[in-house]
């Protein structure tokens, strides 16, 4: 199932551009966290690793580019359940 929501995850990044927000951080930097913690949750599936995952892929909505993108990364973390 990790390994599913992570291939889901590229495939988003891949057919989507990311735009940039008006606030500090930016979306490149939103998403590389969300691929850091991906990683981290697949090295070690502990719940606070789940829901560090869950929460970078929370922070970068509205960095995918379109609505397929947005409803796609919405799936993946209505998908995470950390417990």
């Amino acid at each position: 199932m990790k390994k599913l929501i992570l291939i889901a995850l590229f495939s988003a990044f891949v057919f989507s551009s990311c735009k940039s927000d008006d606030d500090e951080v930016s979306c490149e930097t939103k998403i590389n966290n969300v691929l850091e913690a991906a990683q981290t949750y697949l090295d070690d599936d502990s719940v606070a690793n789940c829901n560090a995952y869950k929460t970078a892929f929370e922070a970068s909505l509205g960095c995918y580019g379109d609505q397929a993108g947005e409803d796609a990364a919405q799936a993946n973390i209505d998908a995470l359940t950390c417990e």
